[in-house]
C-alpha cells in the first residue's frame, strides 16, 4: 500500500445500523472514497484480510467483538490501514488502549461532520505522505 491509488477504501464498522448510515451520508459525495459498511467486526475483519483497506472506522462498544480487539487485530494485518475509533463511551481506559494500540484518530459519538471529515482527511494525508516518500526512496534508489 505503498504507492496511493484511488479510491481510496474506506471500511466503516459498527453495530448501529443508523451509525453507519450518518457516516456513510458524511462521505457519499466525495468521488476518491469506496466506503463499505459492515455491522459485524469479524466480517469486516475477514474482508480486510482479502482486500486492501486504506482506512477504517470502528465503533469501540460492539456485542460481536470490542473495537479495541478489532483495532488490535487490524493492526496485525501489517497493511497499513489507518484506524479511527469512535464511540459514545468516555472511559478512559478504551481510550488508553486504543491509542496505545496506534489508532490514527477518535471520534466521539454522536458524530459531527465536520470533525468526521477532518479526521478522515488527516488519514487521507497521512496516506498521501507516505505514499509520496515511498516514491522519493524509489526514485532515489533509482538515481544512485
Amino acid at each position: 500500500m505503498f504507492i496511493l491509488q484511488y479510491p481510496i477504501k474506506i471500511v466503516l464498522v459498527d453495530d448501529d445500523q443508523d451509525a453507519l448510515n450518518l457516516m456513510s451520508s458524511f462521505l457519499k459525495d466525495n468521488e476518491h472514497f469506496d466506503v463499505l459498511s459492515f455491522t459485524s467486526p469479524k466480517k469486516a475483519l475477514s474482508f480486510m484480510t482479502e482486500n486492501e483497506v486504506h482506512i477504517a472506522v470502528i465503533d469501540i462498544n460492539m456485542k460481536e467483538m470490542y473495537g479495541d480487539r478489532l483495532l488490535d487485530a487490524i493492526i496485525k494485518l501489517e497493511s497499513g490501514t489507518q484506524v479511527i475509533i469512535t464511540t459514545a463511551s468516555d472511559n478512559l481506559i478504551n481510550f488508553t488502549a486504543c491509542y496505545r494500540l496506534r489508532a490514527n484518530g477518535f471520534i466521539f459519538k454522536p458524530l459531527k461532520k465536520d470533525s468526521f471529515i477532518k479526521v478522515i482527511e488527516n488519514s487521507h494525508k497521512n496516506l498521501i505522505n507516505w505514499s509520496q516518500v515511498f516514491e522519493e526512496m524509489m526514485m532515489r534508489k533509482h538515481s544512485a
